[in-house]
């Protein structure tokens, strides 16, 4: 009996290409339209995040946020110009002539952890606002930052 035999070579050659188009498709969208696939580092600063925030929320959760925040702004501000510093660090480390990996590893690890640093001041900012805010400035919080309420029991 003569069977037909099963080739992958030429449906894998065709998954490659497939593949390799999507994606060069993909990246050069991305270039033409504007929206380089990269990541923006640092972050926007502390002061842009809150005032986004606060525009979604009722004037009075509004208002609580922003002096909650307010009270913290000196450990937000070192934290932020830590965290800004150990990116710099690291860019000079990335373009240092001979690559130290070495060195990379420990500016990238001390990035790390100055972004860790600033995050937990916002975390615990904001464990202490939620609380205190309406029901309806969680409702707008939820809304505008994570999708519909109704989304999130």
């Amino acid at each position: 009996m003569s069977g037909r035999r099963f080739c992958s070579g030429p449906l894998l050659l065709a998954l490659s290409l497939g593949l390799n188009l999507f994606l060069a498709g993909w990246l050069i969208s991305g270039a033409l339209l504007g929206h380089p696939q990269t990541i923006t580092l640092p972050e926007p600063p502390p002061e842009v995040i809150i005032a986004d925030v606060a525009r979604a929320l009722p004037p009075a959760d509004a208002d609580l946020l922003r002096r909650n925040f307010a009270s913290r702004q000196p450990a937000i501000d070192q934290a932020r110009q830590t965290y800004v510093a150990a990116l710099d660090h690291l860019a000079r480390v990335i373009t240092a002539r001979p690559f130290d990996a070495a060195a990379f590893h420990q500016a990238a690890d001390a990035m790390h952890a100055a972004h860790q640093s600033e995050r937990t001041l916002f975390r615990a900012t904001f464990s202490q606002t939620i609380p205190q805010m309406s029901d309806a400035g969680r409702a707008a919080f939820v809304s505008n930052h994570f999708g519909h309420p109704d989304d999130h029991p």
